[in-house]
């Protein structure tokens, strides 16, 4: 099983996303239900983060709901741990709907995938979000470097790539130092190297590695699969 399962998109706008993606990772266009990802992950006595990533006003995509993905994660309490993504351009809609899901839903944390969405990760919009993800102490995930999505698509798919390299969260962890950032997947050797240098200089700044021991006990492996 690869690390981003999920079902077919049922939009076009995500479906051309999955169709070049399918062939750049030379995978199969049918990917497994959340359901199944669930039984899975089990099987393997794997625990994981499960989240989607909110990308409606980058792509024009419509997302999975958040709520969508707590319901599944607190019914296999056991396996899956709730993360939500919610579109940065939403502003302070964007906060509230972060805050009621952490209190009314279970989310133990956030996904950004600045190149999807389409933003800088130190742009003000978001920042309403981060004051309240930071309040209640929670992780965040910033995808960084290159996901594949867009490769074979004329200019990309319009995915902006400048918008994953690392140091653009350097910003934010000055801004929010008590924020515990957890930056993932730079395949360039340079955005890796980036990667280690905001980490060894902002100590609330880590490689997602880190995330294993601030939302998981117990001998379990652990992953973070997409679901879109």
């Amino acid at each position: 099983m690869r690390r981003c399962p999920g079902p077919i998109p049922k939009t076009r706008e995500m479906a051309r996303f999955f169709d070049a993606a399918s062939s750049y990772f030379k995978v199969s266009r049918q990917r497994p239900t959340m359901q199944e990802t669930v039984d899975y992950y089990r099987q393997q006595n794997i625990a994981f983060c499960l989240f989607t990533v909110d990308c409606e006003s980058g792509i024009g995509a419509k997302r999975i709901r958040n709520e969508e993905i707590a319901e599944l994660a607190s019914a296999n309490a056991d396996i899956v741990i709730p993360f939500a993504s919610i579109d940065p351009h939403k502003g302070k809609l964007e906060a509230r709907e972060a805050r009621d899901l952490i209190e009314n839903h279970g989310v133990r944390g956030f996904k950004f995938h600045p190149p999807m969405q389409d933003f800088d990760p130190a742009d003000r919009v978001a920042y309403p979000t981060y004051e309240v993800i930071a309040e209640y102490g929670l992780p965040a995930i910033f995808h960084t470097g290159h996901s594949g999505m867009g490769t074979g698509l004329k200019g990309g798919g319009g995915i902006k790539l400048k918008y994953g390299r690392p140091m653009l969260v350097d910003e934010v962890a000055v801004d929010f130092p008590q924020y515990r950032f957890h930056t993932g997947a730079s395949k360039l050797a340079l955005d890796r190297r980036k990667s280690v240098d905001g980490a060894a200089q902002k100590e609330r700044l880590y490689r997602p590695e880190r995330l294993v021991t601030e939302v998981l006990s117990g001998n379990r492996l652990f992953v973070m699969p997409t679901v879109s």
